[in-house]
């Protein structure tokens, strides 16, 4: 059975193993990124109609700035981004299951003018014709030397989970030339195209979500290998 392996930061990677696990994966959460927070002056609430948020690190790492947005109709990616900012005071009005572009669409058609937008350093670039989006770095995802067990676990075919355009990049730098016996399984379309070529084979979820994600790994277990019956599978270590 193919492994997975879930490079993305803490707390997520340990959560995302821990669903692939209960559906009968065997999964690798080995973290090749850390959080930090970023030093951000906090624009005037008044110049925004609406407040966008693509992940739920923003909330996270935005610090007591946060609250003079409180007031805001916030659209959040994700069911997991929401639940952040409903938990941060954030007035969620708006949950988009398809990334960036798609909540923009949205926020455009309900009629949002001037969008703040609190977001990554790193971020994908989103059209919002004439309406304005003001960004705000608040988090960056700051890489961290391979740990011991990443040579092992990339020596043998396995699923490497692909959670964001910077881990695509960061994967192919370190994973050289062992690519070509793993396969990328992508969150959107944008961090397929980042992740190239070199790999076995490269998948995409159907919407940016970890559940997708999850989905078709489920899937390519089953065509590459069986999986354990679900609720047993395992935290993968190097024997």
């Amino acid at each position: 059975m193919l492994p997975l392996i879930i490079v993305r930061p803490e707390p997520g990677a340990s959560k995302t193993a821990a669903a692939a696990m209960a559906l009968g994966m065997v999964a690798q959460p080995i973290p090749l990124f850390t959080i930090a927070a970023c030093d951000w002056t906090a624009p005037d609430p008044a110049l925004f109609d609406a407040l966008m948020i693509t992940s739920a690190n923003a909330v996270r790492h935005a610090g007591p700035q946060l609250a003079a947005f409180a007031h805001l109709p916030c659209h959040a990616v994700g069911a997991e981004t929401a639940a952040a900012a409903q938990n941060h005071g954030l007035m969620v009005v708006a949950e988009g299951q398809k990334g960036a572009q798609m909540l923009v669409d949205g926020m455009i058609a309900r009629g949002a003018q001037s969008i703040l937008w609190l977001a990554g350093l790193q971020r994908t670039a989103v059209d919002a014709g004439a309406v304005r989006i003001t960004a705000c770095a608040v988090y960056d995802a700051v890489a961290v030397p391979e740990p011991d067990d990443w040579a092992a676990a990339i020596a043998q075919p396995a699923i490497v989970l692909l959670h964001s355009v910077r881990a695509a990049r960061h994967v192919v730098r370190v994973a050289g030339d062992a690519r070509n016996h793993l396969i990328a399984l992508a969150i959107s379309p944008d961090v397929a195209r980042e992740a190239g070529s070199g790999w076995h084979a490269v998948h995409c979820a159907a919407v940016p979500n970890d559940s997708a994600m999850l989905a078709m790994a489920d899937q390519l277990c089953q065509t590459h290998g069986q999986k354990r019956p679900k609720g047993q599978g395992s935290i993968a270590s190097e024997n």
